[in-house]
């Protein structure tokens, strides 16, 4: 895949998340169920749900650095043309 298609592709996604503040709120009210879950059985399936909706919580600041580095790529890409 090139930069611009990554870029693309980013810019896509970060299209589809424009409603992302009630999904977030809905992935911290999870998050607090399964602390509180997580606080009275010490289980790691808990505490591995708790990592993973943490990082579907973080996607849209990735999807953002990604965007960055590729957009990067491709201006060092354009500049080394010139």
């Amino acid at each position: 895949m090139t930069h611009s298609e990554h870029l693309d592709e980013i810019a896509a996604n970060l299209q589809a998340l424009q409603s992302w503040a009630g999904v977030a709120a809905q992935i911290n009210a999870r998050i607090d169920d399964l602390t509180a879950q997580l606080v009275a059985s010490n289980d790691e399936q808990t505490r591995g749900a708790i990592h993973a909706l943490t990082d579907l919580l973080n996607y849209p600041e990735t999807l953002e650095e990604q965007r960055r580095q590729a957009t990067a790529a491709l201006s060092e890409q354009s500049d080394a043309a010139i």
